[in-house]
């Protein structure tokens, strides 16, 4: 496995020093909630899109992943409508587009807050996010990106919430760019033991969060780190694990302890 870091972990700011002190601990990767940089993501130059990239490349890092895809679009989301849907879809579209110039290969769809499906059953709410994600996934997989559904905990979110419903709604958007992405913290709620989950899903997902609930620092409350670390070994996935956490306020101490716990339980 390979080890990659959200850029929320650290404040804009101090990225110097952290992509620094990332390469002095032999991380290679992050994952970019991209409205930490830009306004509006969708919007910037590609002059600015290929200065971040060349940035990046001055400390020996890539970019894997986005994230936090919705940010700054609270007016989108699944279940709205299909003026909405039409709006969610192109702006997943031109997300699509920022990923491919960043050197992105998987955008995960958290956005807890843009996916409530109310009163909808399963069912109904998978084919309701098919019609955004089946022609999202298409363009995106037009521009060599994936995007990666996120189950969540029940007390984040109402649709979604295991590996099973992640790979049911997969099955039911059908395209090559739509797939699945694991969490930690909603895997370690799902009963039952880790390594026949995760290779169950094996096929079909493509990255994975490594956080504590709440985002806490890594390790910090979560017990289930050597369980699930372990896990994914046996399991035989072989991609990315991303520390997702908050920034606090000594992000850099914090960064590096997390460091240090990630490569103890998952890479080993």
């Amino acid at each position: 496995m390979k080890l990659a870091i959200s850029n929320i972990a650290w404040p804009h700011e101090d990225t110097p020093g952290v992509l620094d002190l990332l390469r002095r601990e032999g991380v290679e990767w992050i994952e970019v909630a991209p409205s930490r940089i830009w306004r509006e993501p969708v919007d910037a130059p590609p002059g600015e899109r290929e200065a971040f990239v060349r940035f990046l490349e001055e400390y020996g890092i890539r970019l894997i992943s986005l994230h936090s895809l919705l940010y700054t679009r609270p007016d989108l989301g699944l279940f709205r409508g299909e003026d909405t849907d039409r709006k969610t879809t192109m702006y997943l579209q031109k997300l699509a587009e920022l990923g491919a110039d960043l050197g992105a290969r998987w955008m995960v769809f958290g956005s807890p807050g843009n996916r409530r499906k109310g009163g909808l059953t399963f069912g109904e709410a998978c084919d309701g996010a098919a019609r955004v994600f089946g022609p999202a996934g298409d363009a995106a997989a037009e521009a060599g990106v994936t995007i990666l559904i996120e189950p969540l905990t029940r007390a984040e979110s109402d649709f979604v919430n295991t590996a099973d419903e992640g790979i049911e709604l997969m099955k039911r958007v059908a395209s090559p760019g739509f797939a699945l992405h694991l969490d930690a913290k909603s895997v370690a709620e799902e009963p039952g033991e880790k390594t026949g989950l995760l290779r169950r899903a094996l096929p079909f997902f493509r990255h994975f969060h490594i956080n504590d609930p709440g985002l806490a620092p890594l390790g910090s409350v979560a017990t289930y780190h050597e369980e699930l670390g372990e896990a994914l070994r046996r399991s035989g996935y072989e991609g990315h694990v991303s520390i997702e956490m908050k920034t606090f306020p000594d992000h850099r101490q914090v960064i590096a302890r997390s460091l240090a716990i990630a490569k103890r339980f998952y890479i080993g």
